[in-house]
């Protein structure tokens, strides 16, 4: 049957040759799909320096900004690739969590560090996900670093030198009594403290187990023969007595003995000088 000439025919022409060509809205192009992608971000991968005998944790958070639906794997310590010192502790990523394409979807991460040597530790930490697109699992990567650091004050380790006691007897390099008369006397009180990361015990605390003599004496005080004086804060007192006996200038040096680990000494000068005061204390070569 032959189509009669009309003057629509042109218009029909257009329609049927486009049809074959396919273009234009009769056969649309289908965008390609892409693949998942999953960042970690939000904390510096690196821990920096961390006390040995502490710990450091560290947030990130994942976000998917691929083309495709990602779905996460089974997550532990191991399945991140992760060894000590680092170890995953928690966070709200779970095993099956799908994050959708391009969307606000996210979920984090905590990783802990705890250091147990004064050396720089690096590892990447390696998350596996599951995207539709690709027939194996896919994974994302984030180097990690951070290294331990030595604090004996605080946290003693087995590195760290044996703690000993530090005593130190306060009133600078030598005590001066100045001048006292003869016939009277002058009691001095030092602060005996331990700065030492372990307590002290003491040693002889009488005028003869200090090294003194006269016209020095010891006379009391909190500190005891065989007392222990605490690590860091501990103190006691120690009072020393000056009698002169005549116009000189008399010099002694103090030593406090003590243990703990070890024998050690503590030293201070002392020093003074007698005068005559005929008035306050008369004396046989006054006039």
């Amino acid at each position: 049957m032959s189509l009669a000439p009309s003057r629509f025919s042109p218009i029909l022409a257009l329609l049927v040759l486009t049809a074959a060509l396919g273009v234009g809205c009769v056969n649309p192009v289908t965008p390609e799909t892409g693949s998942a992608e999953l960042s970690l971000t939000g904390s510096l991968p690196n821990f920096g320096g961390v006390v040995i005998g502490t710990t450091k944790d560290l947030t990130f958070t994942v976000t998917n900004i691929g083309a495709s639906d990602a779905t996460l794997s089974p997550l532990s310590s191991a399945s991140l690739a992760l060894t000590a010192p680092y170890s995953l502790v928690g966070g709200t990523c779970q095993p099956g969590v799908n994050l959708h394409a391009l969307s606000a979807d996210t979920c984090t991460l905590f990783i802990r560090f705890t250091p147990a040597f004064e050396a720089h530790v690096s590892q990447a930490l390696i998350l596996s996900y599951q995207d539709p697109t690709l027939t194996t699992p896919a994974n994302s990567k984030l180097n990690l670093d951070g290294y331990g650091v030595l604090d004996c004050l605080n946290h003693f380790q087995p590195a760290c030198p044996t703690p000993l006691p530090a005593l130190s007897i306060s009133d600078g390099v030598t005590y001066d009594y100045k001048s006292v008369a003869i016939g009277a006397t002058a009691d001095h009180t030092f602060l005996v403290t331990n700065t030492g990361r372990a307590a002290g015990t003491l040693g002889d605390l009488s005028t003869l187990g200090l090294g003194l003599a006269a016209p020095f004496s010891a006379v009391g005080g909190t500190c005891a023969t065989g007392a222990s004086v605490a690590a860091l804060t501990g103190s006691c007192t120690l009072i020393v007595r000056y009698t002169p006996m005549s116009q000189d200038s008399a010099i002694a040096t103090m030593t406090l003995s003590y243990s703990g680990s070890g024998a050690f000494t503590a030293t201070r000068g002392v020093s003074g000088t007698g005068v005559l005061d005929c008035h306050a204390f008369p004396q046989p070569q006054c006039p």
